[in-house]
């Protein structure tokens, strides 16, 4: 080593650093696992949220990350993904708090969604766009019966807890399960 070179004047030699972006989509249509690389490679990967494509230094990003980029508030959208899994191709929901892992193969691109709150009455699903809704709302706009002749009640735990105020707000944030009652009144003989 020359010690008469001052490092500013480059005595001092850096690996080179390369850098490769792997397209996510190519490869799913491609149907083949990411390009293998050496170590010290400083790898991005391409993705596709909606219509949009994003490179992402990093390997994993979670669900609010990806929704960010588009954005959208993570608050009012849920994040679903395509992917090939067993040779067919899924659309999945990505869960709150999941981190994605982009090097993983099969993975197409991601779509957002409005977030919807889903809920039973008796063994139907049905999904509403706001969190809360009222006893009313429940009674006439999801199960299509009258509130005359039909009350609400949710199922906890032990029981039920009947409505009886038919303004009163209901939160859905936990995928309530409902059941009706009937209020007509009844013949005793």
């Amino acid at each position: 080593m020359n010690s008469n070179k001052n490092p500013a004047e480059g005595s001092i030699q850096h690996p080179e650093t390369f850098f490769i972006v792997i397209d996510i989509e190519e490869y799913f249509h491609r149907n083949e696992g990411h390009p293998k690389h050496d170590p010290g490679v400083v790898i991005s990967y391409k993705i596709r949220v909606d219509d949009e494509y994003y490179v992402v230094p990093h390997k994993h990003l979670s669900e609010v990350a990806i929704i960010d980029l588009t954005g959208k508030d993570p608050h009012l959208f849920d994040l679903m993904q395509i992917i090939r899994e067993d040779g067919e191709i899924k659309t999945i929901r990505i869960h709150p708090g999941t981190n994605v892992d982009f090097s993983k193969p099969g993975i197409e691109r991601f779509i957002t969604t409005p977030k919807t709150y889903p809920f039973f009455i008796e063994k139907k699903e049905y999904f509403s766009l706001s969190q809360e809704l009222t006893v009313r709302q429940i009674l006439v706009d999801f199960a299509k019966v009258s509130p005359e002749t039909k009350s609400l009640a949710k199922k906890i735990p032990g029981g039920v807890h009947t409505y009886t105020n038919l303004d009163e707000e209901v939160a859905l944030k936990d995928c309530p399960h409902f059941t009706l009652f009937d209020n007509t009144p009844t013949n005793v003989s």
